[in-house]
């Protein structure tokens, strides 16, 4: 029976939507004012429903159609109760959003779509969108966005062992192919919605097949934390993507789309914009460095001295150059400098090479009866390496993913939700 409302209501809004586009201010139709969901203390009307419904149709390609409809209301109303919820988290939390960021918001996607200012009004009045079905949409992005700033973000922890891991992964791996592809992710929250969430992916990956724009659908549909730029990863290393998605990307020819593909947590839909082979290339990642070492055996005191006196060395030298002078000032031997593969370094000692920039100085570091301090000297990235910057943005990403996703599920578990349609 619930089948046959959606689709009732489908069709109402094929037959209604047309009535919005016949006149600069029409009256809604009677059919556009009823409710087609309730989330606790908030509506979301048909007239919210269509508004979107045609939003999306418009800007992604779809056919105009009675079918696409059917396909799009019910995903496009989960949406609609997920954003509300969104906004009401936000209104508990006291986040506001200023009619300055809405305006940027609104120039950033002007740009973004190669439009001239004023351009995307203009868009909207010739569809016969309502400027204010965007605006609510861009208000309520903003708003979780600064949300998910304040309660998400403050949670990721990623120390310098973890990206370190990755580089030695990338460094000793075969491949160091990087991949940039955009993605759609539907998750599965609950084993029961399974077979829902794999129609859907389906009717999507249809879709794009047929010319839906893929960056607009996953711009709206997309769970992943890279829907906000139409589901554009950017670079990324092989050793950092998902087994399973890496198996579809290493088939694909750039240009070409994959999916729906399944992980442990929902299933995806890629598209291939680029790959980049380090094999051309063929170095890996080195590190020169040098150690001042000082004497810390024998009593206590002269062990806290060796340490005071590598600090004041750590604090003052510039580069490798200076250390021969400091060492000797502050009663500690300079060693040679010496150079070595990232990939082989261990211990302490590697950690800390593996971290620290050009002429940056390491913390003490006690072994055995001496206290060390490191600088490193040169550095230089093998083949395609990614920065220390974009895999820390990667990693931030999959555990923003998560933690967003839990986030969403305690409010759907939390809510009164009636769906009327």
């Amino acid at each position: 029976m619930k089948k046959l409302v959606l689709l009732a209501a489908a069709a109402l809004i094929a037959t209604t939507a047309p009535a919005l586009a016949q006149k600069k201010k029409p009256a809604a139709p009677q059919g556009t004012q009823r409710i087609a969901a309730v989330v606790n203390d908030d509506v979301i009307s048909i007239r919210d429903l269509i508004a979107r419904l045609k939003v999306i149709i418009v800007t992604s390609g779809v056919p105009d159609s009675l079918e696409t409809r059917k396909r799009l209301a019910p995903q496009v109303l989960r949406t609609l109760i997920d954003e509300t919820l969104q906004v009401q988290e936000a209104r508990r939390l006291n986040v506001k959003v200023t009619k300055a960021e809405v305006e940027t918001a609104w120039k950033g996607l002007e740009k973004q779509n190669k439009m001239p200012p004023g351009g995307l009004e203009r868009f909207l009045r010739q569809k016969k969108i309502p400027k204010e079905t965007i605006e609510r949409q861009m208000h309520a992005a903003i708003l979780w966005s600064k949300v998910v700033r304040q309660r998400v973000r403050p949670r990721i922890r990623i120390g310098d062992e973890e990206v370190s891991d990755v580089i030695e992964q990338i460094e000793a791996g075969a491949s160091l192919d990087q991949y940039r592809f955009l993605e759609i992710y539907l998750p599965v929250d609950n084993p029961d919605q399974e077979k829902q969430v794999l129609d859907n992916a389906n009717r999507m990956a249809a879709q794009i097949r047929r010319g839906a724009n893929f960056q607009v659908l996953a711009r709206q549909f997309s769970k992943s934390e890279t829907s906000r730029v139409g589901g554009d990863t950017g670079y990324v290393s092989s050793a950092q993507i998902n087994p399973d998605l890496l198996k579809a990307l290493e088939k694909m020819r750039p240009r070409t789309m994959a999916g729906p593909i399944k992980t442990v947590t929902g299933y995806y839909i890629l598209a291939l914009l680029d790959r980049r082979r380090q094999g051309s290339t063929g170095k890996a990642a080195t590190v020169a460095w040098r150690a001042v070492s000082f004497d810390a055996g024998g009593e206590e005191a002269k062990a806290a001295a060796a340490e005071r006196e590598a600090k004041a060395l750590a604090a003052s030298a510039k580069s490798c150059a200076d250390l021969g002078s400091l060492a000797k000032k502050h009663g500690g031997k300079a060693g040679p400098i010496q150079k070595s593969t990232v990939s082989k370094l261990t211990g302490d000692a590697g950690i800390a090479l593996k971290t620290l920039g050009k002429n940056a100085v390491s913390a003490p570091l006690k072994s055995g009866d001496k206290v060390q301090v490191l600088m490193v000297c040169e550095r230089t990235k093998g083949g395609n390496t990614p920065s220390r910057a974009q895999i820390l943005n990667v990693l931030a990403r999959e555990q923003i993913n998560i933690q967003v996703r839990r986030y969403m599920r305690d409010l759907r578990q939390g809510a009164f939700v009636d769906i009327r349609v």
